[in-house]
């Protein structure tokens, strides 16, 4: 049987075949003129705002700035009738795909760790390419139209698109978990001009996310607390990919051995292998290698977004936080080697001012919350 996208009945069924036949996991559709989402939507927006008043979303200012145009899509596409949404892999961990886009660490080198969805290339243009498939399939059926695809790079309520679809549920660590890779799965919206039909899902996760709940005490920084809303502050992720400027002392002790995200909460969720993929990066390689090569080695990853000099920011701290003769002769090494960044040299400077340095933590671990 071949469903026709033009059957309102079997819309849903020729909408799944052909986001599957585009590299999608599961897809949804949901109709933007319907009062009740758009009455949801806003809403939502409202629990947005008060999150951000909290002080919670950091210094993440462009959240804030996005919020009008996130709570009104079908302004901001101008003529947006419908919304696809899609989960998809991306070559997360050791998932096929994925690779370690750095050279192995030398023996007896300080290591740093970097998320295991790094392993993939960049989940944006995976994403993007799965949409504009599905986009042209609709254009070639159902006429011309215009189609925006998102992919976690314009102001889109992404998750909360995906949480009314019927994608998948929200886990306590404040991530979508769907059914068949729980939190370990990327989103997508394509929004069109389109009025099509709804396909809406039933979210069945295997098992409920309050028979486990791991995931909180999973975090080491107290960034995830029950009955508390997520605290984006506190979240590793959050300072070695979006904090700009300096990590002050308590900020560079949370982060522990990451300088790229954090697979705390994702690892426990639910409980897979321990050793899930994270990336384990030479920290000298990471700070005496040229600004080329490691522009070369994140080019097509995740890792673009943080770019050179933070990533070498965040090294600089992982480093003061391990503080063992290596690492303490490797900062010296560094300071004392001419140019380089401005802001990794005063990273150094605040690290290293106060000469009670932060215990040595466990590769993989945080020191205990400073807050």
């Amino acid at each position: 049987m071949n469903p026709s996208p033009n059957d309102p009945a079997e819309f849903g069924l020729w909408l799944r075949r052909v986001a599957l036949e585009c590299g999608a996991l599961e897809v949804c559709c949901l109709d933007l003129d319907q009062p009740e989402l758009r009455q949801a939507i806003a809403k939502h927006a409202e629990g947005v705002e008060k999150w951000l008043d909290a002080g919670l979303g950091a210094d993440m200012d462009y959240l804030r700035r996005h919020l009008p145009a996130k709570a009104a899509p079908w302004q901001h596409f101008p003529g947006a009738r419908s919304a696809i949404v899609i989960s998809f892999l991306n070559g997360w961990g050791r998932a096929p795909g994925g690779r370690n886009p750095f050279p192995p660490p030398q023996p007896g080198e300080p290591v740093g760790l970097v998320s295991a969805y790094a392993r993939g290339p960049d989940y944006h243009h995976t994403g993007e390419v799965i949409l504009k498939g599905i986009a042209e399939r609709l254009r070639s059926s159902r006429g011309e139209a215009q189609f925006w695809p998102c992919i976690d790079s314009r102001p889109v309520f992404e998750r909360f698109f995906a949480l009314r679809g019927g994608i998948g549920v929200l886990g306590p660590n404040d991530l979508v978990r769907t059914r068949e890779h729980d939190v370990r799965a990327f989103l997508g919206v394509l929004f069109t001009t389109l009025p099509l039909p709804e396909r809406i899902l039933e979210a069945k996760p295997r098992f409920p996310c309050q028979h486990c709940q791991d995931c909180m005490p999973a975090c080491p920084t107290g960034a995830l607390k029950p009955g508390q809303p997520f605290d984006s502050r506190l979240c590793i992720s959050y300072l070695t990919i979006e904090k700009k400027g300096l990590l002050d002392a308590a900020e560079q002790s949370l982060i522990g051995n990451w300088i790229f995200g954090c697979d705390h909460c994702s690892e426990a969720c639910p409980p897979i292998e321990p050793d899930s993929g994270a990336i384990r990066v030479g920290l000298r390689w990471l700070l005496t290698c040229s600004s080329g090569d490691l522009k070369r080695a994140i080019a097509g990853t995740a890792l673009e977004r943080c770019g050179p000099t933070r990533l070498r920011r965040n090294a600089v701290a992982v480093l003061v936080n391990q503080n063992t003769p290596e690492t303490r002769a490797l900062l010296a090494e560094v300071v004392a080697t001419p140019g380089g960044s401005e802001l990794i040299r005063e990273q150094i400077q605040v690290s290293c001012r106060d000469p009670g340095l932060p215990p040595r933590t466990p590769l993989g671990g945080s020191p205990p919350n400073p807050l």
